[in-house]
């Protein structure tokens, strides 16, 4: 029997005899409980959200004042190290390379990646 039946038998029973005062403790304390599990689980989310980003963090490298996953980016180095977010920047059509951020509107980031020699 877990904490959450037993909790709820004895509740049973207080209501049964009649003893509201424990029976309001008992129904507050489950209330409490359910609350703290929430809470618990919402925790856990986060740690394995955390968990997904520090490896992303491992993985990226900076170059260009932006973010680069091995050949694949270039991403926004604001929104990364202020947010956390991998946004992808774009390309401008008038200056081929300056690029732009749509998220948090970063603007003009000049990059060559035709220049970059990878590492060995």
């Amino acid at each position: 029997m877990g904490i959450y039946d037993g909790m709820k038998d004895a509740a049973k029973v207080l209501k049964e005899a009649n003893k509201i005062e424990e029976y309001k403790e008992i129904l507050e304390a489950q209330e409490k409980m359910m609350e703290m599990q929430r809470t618990i689980r919402q925790l856990e989310d986060e740690v394995t959200e955390l968990k997904k980003a520090k490896v992303t963090a491992d993985q990226l490298e900076y170059r260009d004042k932006s973010y680069w996953l091995e050949e694949d980016g270039p991403f926004c180095s604001r929104c990364f190290d202020a947010e956390g977010k991998l946004i992808r920047l774009r390309q401008q059509n008038i200056q081929k390379s300056d690029y732009d951020c749509d998220h948090c509107d970063t603007k003009g980031i000049r990059i060559f990646p035709e220049l970059y020699v990878p590492r060995l």
